[in-house]
């Protein structure tokens, strides 16, 4: 099997129903970032907006394989995200969310982190059937379920020492367009 470049695989190649990957998209960030959602759980989301990845797909029946990793700190609670997706100049709206049951969140994935040092990852992989061709992108709102602040690639202490515990790293958004 040949490596293919700049088509559609599998266009006159393997047969097959198609699930070749097109192209790939990905924002990783290195930077950090502290969030006060100022106690109010139903209006103060955070959109976390370095991450923002964009990608347009070649056919409108192609799909895209979405996936996540927040490095996040909360201190003493637990919180949730959501994928969102624009298309075009549109808005976002929120997708890949569990089912709406009672007067329970819906998220597209949850963390609970116990210590100010602490952190943990919430990894998200979502196929995603935008049914367009015109630019879709992708952010990830985060909120905690008491409103309470949270700290991006850092942890909320972020003290200044060569601990694990007050390490820098990184989170990362990627797309990877499919074909149908």
């Amino acid at each position: 099997m040949g490596i293919f470049t700049n088509s559609v695989f599998p266009a006159n190649g393997e047969g097959g129903a198609g699930g070749g990957i097109i192209k790939i998209a990905q924002t990783n960030w290195s930077g950090t970032a502290y969030y006060n959602p100022s106690n109010s759980i139903s209006t103060d989301e955070s959109d976390i907006t370095s991450l923002d990845c964009s990608l347009t797909p070649a056919l409108s029946s192609n799909k895209v394989l979405v996936i996540y990793r927040l490095n996040i700190s909360i201190g003493g609670t637990t919180g949730g995200s959501r994928l969102k997706r624009k298309i075009g100049s549109g808005s976002y709206s929120e997708i890949c969310l569990g089912d709406s049951r009672g007067s329970r969140s819906r998220t597209s994935s949850t963390v609970s982190v116990h210590q100010i040092q602490w952190r943990n990852n919430e990894i998200v992989h979502f196929l995603d059937s935008p049914n367009t061709t015109s630019t879709c992108t992708y952010r990830i709102g985060f909120n905690t379920h008491d409103g309470r602040d949270f700290s991006i690639n850092r942890s909320m202490e972020d003290g200044n020492s060569s601990l694990f515990d007050n390490a820098c790293c990184t989170s990362s958004l990627t797309l990877m367009e499919i074909s149908s």
